[in-house]
């Protein structure tokens, strides 16, 4: 990539515009709706179960982004008083989506990214796992419902059974002492988020996991425990909801949600491209802009070791 263009694609990445925003935002979406359609059509299949699911979960990525871009040009509500209607920013809604896009986003890093596909595996099987476990201890009241909630209980009590004899088998799972092992096996039902190390397991937090997943621009310190503030509503999300409007920091904050959001996604698309080569021919049909601005975000808030294209080389 010429300096020129590198100038020019800083210049747009990093734009005060929300305008400029705006249209980044809906190019990177683009861009993962027209890899993920292209794979459909070229190839409607998967090496393995892991792969699906992880195809899956950017389905639900390119749900939230689509969501918020409904969402960025503001909510209408009636102003009761002089009977007409009132556009808002919501940038508290807009922060709630992204925590879960991001979390999507950590949830496909973490089992496709470990040191080893051994462990991708034993990761995803213990999500998987993990997810069945808690439905399990959900009890249903709706007689309607009913026979419908029971087959899909046998159904997951079945998967549940097989998904913890094949973690059993793995190699990390033997390596670890006996005490480890009964464990592992009692908090794999509390959190999915571990990792394997030196015949040895640690527990790891969806702060962990963003910070592995190669950023380098301070901008994201902290971010996840940011959007739990709108997420769960704490006190400090009522201070900035007091005069949200009159200092402006709707408008700020949509401008960062905006840049937070097309840098996720595309550092998303990046590795969903690297993690399943099959991706290769859809990334191939993008035009040469497209490709310019998805290698781009990965390079300005990680480096060229996380592009397709290199963007250093002319």
């Amino acid at each position: 990539m010429t300096e020129e263009k590198k100038i020019q694609l800083l210049q747009q990445v990093a734009s005060e515009n929300i305008s400029i925003q705006k249209s980044n935002f809906q190019s990177i979406l683009y861009i993962l709706n027209s890899i993920q359609y292209n794979r459909y059509i070229l190839k409607d299949e998967f090496l393995s179960e892991r792969l699906q699911n992880s195809n899956l979960l950017f389905q639900k990525i390119l749900l939230n982004g689509y969501s918020m871009k409904i969402l960025i040009d503001g909510v209408t509500i009636p102003n009761i008083e002089y009977k007409n209607l009132v556009t808002f920013n919501d940038p508290i809604t807009l922060n709630i989506i992204l925590r879960s896009l991001l979390e999507t986003y950590l949830t496909f890093h973490y089992f496709n990214f470990s040191d080893s596909e051994t462990e991708d595996e034993i990761r995803h099987k213990i999500w998987t796992y993990y997810g069945l476990f808690n439905r399990a201890k959900i009890k249903m009241d709706n007689p309607t419902l009913e026979q419908q909630y029971k087959a899909v209980m046998e159904s997951d009590s079945i998967e549940m059974e097989k998904l913890l004899a094949e973690i059993k088998e793995s190699y990390l799972f033997k390596q670890l002492s006996n005490v480890k092992q009964r464990s592992l096996l009692k908090d794999l039902k509390r959190n999915w988020k571990i990792k394997f190390c030196n015949n040895n397991y640690i527990m790891l937090s969806y702060q962990d996991l963003l910070n592995n997943i190669g950023l380098r621009i301070k901008f994201y310190n902290n971010q996840y425990n940011y959007l739990s503030w709108s997420t769960h509503t704490t006190s400090i999300l009522i201070y900035q909801l007091r005069q949200m409007y009159d200092t402006k920091w709707d408008a700020f904050e949509s401008h960062n949600i905006l840049l937070k959001a097309s840098s996720l996604i595309a550092m998303a698309t990046v590795d969903l491209i690297t993690n399943d080569q099959d991706y290769i021919p859809s990334y191939n049909l993008l035009v040469q802009e497209h490709k310019d601005l998805l290698n781009f975000y990965n390079y300005y808030f990680r480096d060229d070791n996380f592009t397709i294209d290199k963007v250093d080389k002319e």
